[in-house]
């Protein structure tokens, strides 16, 4: 959703239905309080994430909807559990970045400093000798002992690492991504 939204951002034109598909998909999919579950199946709905939350607000955003009632519900259970990104299932990291564009997105300055306050030194204590980046344990990895972002090896947390620092720092690389996007044929209804 977040990518259909950046395509209709840079001018390539996108399917209207499939994004009014994937955004009552996740309508479908949030709780009251604004968080996202991982599904609407029995046993996986009404579990709102701190990542998948920010993924959501970031996608609405990029779909001209980040002021909707909907997506200000989302941006704050993000904020109330923010601290919680790195307990996503399955990749930490991925959470961690959908975090910082959720930041970036929302255009406030303190839930920037925020963020960098506690994923700073969660990253930089990620970091390997020659400089890239490395996945970290977490209590399902452990547990389940698979992880999928050490899996995915250091190029991958080296770019995702990357990515978040440039946008945490000096987002002008990102500004398209931060730019207010067009009003689409797909406002909040």
């Amino acid at each position: 959703l977040a990518s259909l939204g950046l395509l209709r951002g840079a001018g390539i034109p996108v399917d209207d239905a499939g994004v009014d598909r994937a955004l009552a998909y996740v309508r479908s999919c949030t709780t009251g309080d604004g968080g996202v579950a991982y599904s609407t199946r029995p046993g996986q709905a009404g579990h709102g994430d701190p990542g998948r939350t920010a993924g959501a607000y970031f996608a609405f955003y990029r779909n001209g909807l980040g002021r909707s009632k909907a997506a200000r519900r989302m941006l704050k259970f993000f904020v109330r559990g923010m601290e919680r990104l790195p307990t996503g299932h399955v990749s930490p990291m991925m959470h961690i970045l959908a975090g910082a564009m959720a930041c970036r997105a929302s255009g406030q300055a303190r839930l920037m400093k925020s963020f960098w306050k506690i994923y700073r030194p969660y990253i930089m204590s990620s970091r390997l000798h020659a400089g890239s980046f490395a996945g970290r344990p977490t209590r399902e990895s452990r547990a389940i002992r698979s992880n999928t972002d050490r899996t995915l090896g250091p190029a991958w947390a080296t770019a995702t690492y990357v990515i978040v620092m440039n946008m945490m720092m000096d987002a002008s690389a990102y500004e398209r991504w931060f730019r207010a996007p067009r009003k689409g044929k797909n406002g909040d209804k």
